[in-house]
């Protein structure tokens, strides 16, 4: 499994072990490239690093130590609301199966 973003790419298969990365998401997205060739990206309001969490990031990506499972998480600013209050946080998804050898390379004359 393939996580990026804009400064980062992160390769999670094999490790081994369960991990954890926390990081700046920079420009506001982050992908995930699927084995089965798919891409999901997550787009979200870019905060400053001065608003994450204590000890937290703008992105959380979680693997376990199988391959089995990756866990991508966008977090939005750390504030205290007052009581009654909400905030919303939006985060946009797209999913787009990835052109395939054959689709970028056809062969000369086919359709």
């Amino acid at each position: 499994m393939t996580v990026l973003n804009s400064s980062s790419l992160v390769e999670t298969s094999g490790l081994g072990a369960s991990a954890r990365l926390i990081a700046d998401g920079e420009e506001g997205w982050i992908a995930h490239i699927t084995s089965r060739g798919y891409v999901l990206v997550k787009k979200y309001p870019d905060i400053p690093s001065t608003a994450h969490a204590p000890g937290e990031g703008e992105i959380s990506i979680y693997v376990d130590g199988c391959d089995k499972l990756i866990e991508i998480q966008t977090q939005g600013a750390y504030a205290a609301l007052p009581l009654g209050q909400s905030v919303t946080w939006t985060t946009t998804w797209y999913v787009r199966k990835l052109p395939t050898r054959d689709d970028r390379h056809p062969e000369p004359g086919a359709r």
